[in-house]
């Protein structure tokens, strides 16, 4: 089956997840961190990335990117591509290192953004690793705090206009401050869009351009689609309905047991859910039953 497109544009920022093959381990040893915080900074620098936070887990990693040219899938691509073969040649090994596609959040500015880049180096804290994050190094935490000198591609301007100040120390100290704060988990995983209102709307219309191509993943068509009440805001005739309800679902992609709107002379009411608008196949069987003319029934004489 082929692949859902993934949605992207120029300028959005993701909150992105790759998961070990079957949630198995892929960084085995510190020459496997430090070779994929180094692939990390080729690929900022190949795809034109700005990497604002990273972290390593044992079997998984996130990172926060903002992405100028809108190529994510092709900087992701490469990115696991290569440190897949890098590690496999370092272990002696061939398959898959890691499991399917990577995943991808839509993040907003402002308090989305300090708190999804939060959420990234506290992962660490939260699996019971460490009591604080300047205590894990195969995060972005201490050097964006200001604790150790960050690496030429990890972006820090985002913490000037997150967190303000007069410096970037003035920043760096807000974000330290900003860590200590108890947090309810930040921003979660399988979350589309981790945003305002105005960051659905862009990515919406993003998605909008799109919105033809059946394959697109039913979760993006969710933030692109008319609202039923836009859909079904008159009385149809049934043809006409359930004309609108195949297309719902396939183009908008709403549910196969979208509920189908009957028509009365004043309003809209909603009819039980319809599962098809396709005509119900009869056995042929059941079929020829019902076509075959009955019988007379002969009455029996007793003699």
């Amino acid at each position: 089956m082929a692949r859902g497109q993934r949605i992207q544009f120029k300028g959005a920022t993701h909150h992105v997840m790759s998961r070990g093959n079957r949630k198995g381990i892929i960084f085995e040893d510190d020459a496997d961190r430090r070779r994929f915080v180094e692939r990390l900074g080729e690929a900022t620098e190949r795809y034109r990335l700005h990497c604002q936070s990273y972290c390593l887990m044992a079997n998984h990693y996130h990172a926060v990117v903002e992405v100028p040219d809108g190529n994510l899938s092709d900087a992701m691509r490469w990115l696991n591509g290569v440190f897949a073969r890098d590690s496999n040649r370092h272990h002696h090994r061939t398959g898959h290192l890691l499991q399917g596609r990577f995943k991808s959040t839509f993040v907003g500015d402002d308090i989305y953004l300090r708190t999804a880049n939060l959420y990234v180096v506290m992962n660490p804290v939260r699996a019971g690793l460490v009591a604080d994050p300047d205590e894990w190094m195969w995060s972005s935490y201490r050097a964006t705090a200001g604790l150790v000198t960050p690496p030429d591609w990890l972006d820090l301007s985002w913490l000037n206009w997150v967190f303000g100040g007069r410096s970037i120390k003035d920043a760096q100290r807000r974000y330290r401050e900003f860590q200590r704060v108890p947090s309810d988990g930040g921003a979660p995983e399988d979350m589309l869009v981790f945003g305002d209102e105005s960051l659905r709307g862009i990515v919406g219309e993003n998605i909008g351009e799109t919105q033809y191509q059946s394959r697109v993943p039913r979760e993006y068509k969710a933030l692109g689609r008319p609202s039923l009440g836009a859909l079904f805001a008159h009385p149809l005739p049934k043809a006409e309905r359930n004309s609108r309800i195949l297309r719902a679902h396939v183009v908008h992609g709403y549910p196969s047991t979208l509920p189908a709107f009957t028509a009365s002379k004043n309003d809209c009411s909603i009819s039980p859910p319809v599962t098809s608008v396709a005509p119900s196949r009869t056995p042929r069987r059941v079929a020829a039953q019902r076509r075959a003319p009955s019988r007379p029934r002969q009455q029996r004489t007793h003699g």
